[in-house]
């Protein structure tokens, strides 16, 4: 399992535009090979950031999707809107309720 944690901070007033953009792309994410799920928060302190948790099944699969051009499509709207944070991480701990 790889997981991959974006952190997006909201350049301006863009909250609404953002979040329709982010789920277009969170629907292109969801139909790739190797996607398993992914989480989007807010930030209750600071509602101009977000955070989005995906797990992949390999980092490969990760990888092939954020190599293609319909990935930096999606991307490239947003980017106005936004500045981003990204990286991979690995599991260290864990717990169920």
């Amino acid at each position: 399992m790889a997981t991959f944690i974006t952190t997006f901070t909201l350049k301006g007033d863009t909250a609404d535009e953002f979040e329709a953009l982010f789920g277009k792309y969170a629907a292109f994410m969801a139909e790739q090979p190797g996607f398993v799920d992914y989480q989007m928060l807010r930030s209750q302190s600071d509602p101009t950031t977000y955070v989005n948790i995906g797990r992949w099944q390999d980092a490969a699969a990760h990888h092939a999707v954020v190599s293609s051009g319909e990935f930096r499509t999606h991307v490239g709207e947003m980017m106005p809107l936004v500045s981003v944070k990204a990286d991979s991480f690995a599991l260290v701990s864990a717990a169920e309720a």
